[in-house]
């Protein structure tokens, strides 16, 4: 009789592992497919700067005229 029990442990041992497997890759798929993407708008501003100082740039700031 023990056989039979082992067995049968063991089927619903792998029968709930299959089931987690399952519903773990389902609730990825839905996870991935409900995720958002970056708007068009923001992804212009994540543009990284440049660590170089442009002079010119500089230059300009300091002939801006100040408005009263």
């Amino acid at each position: 009789m023990k056989p039979k029990i082992i067995t049968h442990d063991l089927l619903v041992i792998a029968v709930l592992t299959l089931i987690t497997v399952f519903v773990w890759i389902g609730t990825d798929i839905y996870r991935i497919a409900t995720r958002k993407t970056i708007p068009a708008g923001l992804e212009e501003q994540l543009v990284t700067l440049s660590p170089n100082i442009d002079i010119e740039i500089l230059n300009q700031l300091e002939s801006r005229r100040v408005l009263p």
